[in-house]
Parts: structure tokens; sequence; C-alpha cells
């Protein structure tokens, strides 16, 4: 419980003003073939969705929530029958890539593996979304 309060707090301290412009939904697939798409809101929110390519859940289309802070960026996804959360903080490059570190937390207090953390790089995908995850 307590490592999902401390990815709230990420998340509100991320929050703020986004300097992209609001427009398109945005279309993006990392290193492991997972898919997102987001489209900015009022006060730098971002709303999409998620399609992971690995582990539970895969090719199932999720909520994704966050903000963007001039280059900063931040996201969650709930993982309901999985029993765990993600979430993502990183920066947005002048080409559009993002790069961040996750946080995967699981519904297990105290056990070793409750918490697990990497990174990922997200790419634009030109062919927005078309290869679908399934």
């Amino acid at each position: 419980m307590r490592s999902l309060g401390l990815m709230a707090l990420v998340l509100l301290a991320a929050s703020g003003t986004g300097a992209e412009p609001a427009s398109a939904t945005r279309f993006f697939t990392n290193q492991k073939g997972s898919q997102m798409q987001y489209r900015l809101g009022p006060g730098g929110s971002i709303s999409g969705s998620y399609i992971s390519a690995v582990g539970c859940g895969v090719g199932v289309e999720r909520r994704l929530v966050g903000w963007i802070n001039g280059s900063a960026i931040t996201f969650t996804v709930s993982f309901g029958e999985c029993g765990s959360a993600t979430s993502w903080v990183g920066h947005i490059d002048d080409a559009g890539v993002i790069s961040s570190i996750w946080t995967l937390a699981r519904g297990r207090d105290n056990d070793w593996n409750a918490m697990l953390t990497g990174s990922s790089v997200f790419k634009p995908d030109p062919a927005g979304g078309a290869q679908r995850v399934r």
C-alpha cells in the first residue's frame, strides 16, 4: 500500500501545464513491442490506452492516465486481473522518443518481489497503432 502512495505522489508532482500542444492521438511502441497511445488534455493531463506485449495480460487494452509537464512525462496503467499497477516517468526528446523508468507494484505486501523496476524507450509509431498486439 505504501508503494502505491509513493506512485501517487510521483504522479501529482509531475502534474502541471504541458508545453505540448493539444492535437491528434499519439501512438508509440517500446523495445518489447508494447504499445501506448495518448491524447493531451487540459492542464497537461494525458489519457489513452496501453497494450502490453509481455507478462500478465498480454494483448489486453488498458486505460492509461498521466501528465506531461514540458518534456517530462508520467503515466500509470492498472493491470487489474494481474493484481498490479505500473507507473512510468521520463522525458520526451526532440524526436518524440520517450525514455522512461517504470515501477510495477504487485499487491503482495512484504514479498521480496512485490515491486519490480526497469526502463522502457517508446518510439513514435508511424503506423498509428495499425499493428496491434493481440
